[in-house]
């Protein structure tokens, strides 16, 4: 890489006080750059790289996607199947309008619900609850918290119904964004496969991807110290937190994965892949709903992940996946073909958009050498023009003499 462009990175991640940053990206399925930068821990005493796993929390959301995908594709389940197939107890889908389609796009009409509360941790030696599946960061205890009691999507079904709410819309008609209903999901791949949902996914997704640095509850996963935390910012700096091990949300944010193993996910959309039919891949990267909170039409939801259109051509758009208060990673895939992929990781305690022109640089420098990088450089520079149209963008500090 241009050591003009190290050097930038290295600026960035001072000035932002960012501990590290590790970044993947390859083209037709060929590996272009994988590397790391800063480090993992709070002494600085432990470099990272493309290797090292990180949280990655609601990209989770897709591996879960892509499990569905596979039994719909083996006959085992329609997209279109009532939830009360599944949970014939739960009362607000009783009367079969809720489709697994709408657990996979988030418009089932559930509201944000407060069952991460009271999900069972683990890893927790009191076992208290108080967690958020989208964050991936451990709980805190609190002497005021019902005791937990949520381990599994059936205990998930129970709590649904003795919580008071009205659907905010009907089924189809609203994206609203809730990670109880990937948990649903996680726990009909578990009555379909007769295996706890980590064993699943290991087996139908995992595996077959080569994602050997990646992983779903503690069974496997490396000691403390080849994990990037979560560092949370304290007076003088990072602490170390731990990642969340409440099973019944894993589905909904409980994978660990290196940048290495996001890039080897996303790619499995790419055309000639095996995981998934090409029905199956078009299917996922359909825009299903709209993202009302995003300015524009650019941004859509497809099962389990985000779908935006970074430009005007009509197959060209990209998937992000982020978490606001853990590790994490953006990933992105212009869509014709699925050519080029990459994914960044940072291990932070809140997400921060000064991660944004590390993320262009290492992307640019990566994958786009001489006319294309300026192609590109423009490319993320109207991207950013889109998301923050009124004016407050990281998008000047991308540096715009990459391709020298």
């Amino acid at each position: 890489m241009n050591p003009k462009v190290l050097d930038r990175i290295h600026d960035a991640l001072a000035r932002h006080r960012l501990p590290g940053l590790a970044v993947a990206a390859d083209h037709d399925g060929e590996e272009l750059f994988a590397a790391g930068f800063g480090h993992l821990d709070p002494d600085r005493s432990r470099e990272l790289d493309a290797d090292t796993p990180f949280g990655v929390a609601s990209l989770t959301k897709f591996l879960t996607a892509a499990a569905i995908m596979r039994l719909y594709e083996r006959g085992r389940l329609s997209l279109d199947a009532p939830l009360s197939a599944f949970y014939p107890s739960l009362a607000f889908a009783a009367d079969g309008s809720v489709s697994l389609h709408h657990l996979l796009t988030h418009s089932a009409g559930l509201p944000g619900l407060p069952c991460r509360f009271r999900a069972r941790d683990i890893d927790a030696p009191e076992n208290r609850s108080g967690g958020s599946a989208q964050t991936g960061l451990a709980p805190v205890a609190s002497d005021a918290a019902p005791a937990p009691e949520l381990l599994t999507a059936d205990d998930l079904a129970a709590e649904i119904n003795r919580l008071a709410f009205t659907p905010l819309a009907r089924p189809g008609e609203l994206l609203s964004y809730c990670n109880e209903g990937f948990c649903l999901l996680g726990g009909i791949i578990e009555q379909m496969s007769g295996q706890a949902f980590a064993h699943a996914a290991r087996e139908w997704v995992l595996e077959p991807l080569q994602m050997t640095r990646s992983f779903i509850g503690p069974e496997g996963m490396p000691g403390d110290d080849e994990l990037a935390l979560p560092l949370l910012r304290v007076a003088q700096g990072f602490r170390r937190g731990r990642f969340w091990q409440a099973p019944l949300f894993y589905a909904a944010g409980g994978m660990v994965a290196s940048a290495r193993d996001v890039v080897r996910l996303i790619r499995s959309l790419g055309a000639g892949q095996a995981l998934l039919s090409e029905d199956s891949r078009r299917q996922m990267v359909a825009p299903q709903m709209r993202v009302a909170s995003r300015p524009g039409e650019h941004c859509a939801y497809g099962f389990g992940l985000e779908w935006h259109r970074v430009d005007q051509k009509p197959r060209s758009s990209g998937i992000r996946g982020n978490a606001p208060e853990c590790p994490a990673s953006w990933p992105t895939w212009p869509s014709r073909g699925c050519p080029s992929v990459c994914s960044v990781m940072w291990p932070g305690h809140r997400w921060h958009r000064s991660v944004m022109p590390c993320w262009a640089i290492c992307w640019i420098a990566a994958t786009s050498p001489g006319r294309l990088a300026v192609g590109l450089h423009r490319l993320v520079r109207r991207a950013l023009r889109t998301l923050y149209p009124t004016g407050d963008s990281p998008g000047a500090m991308v540096p715009t003499n990459l391709a020298n």
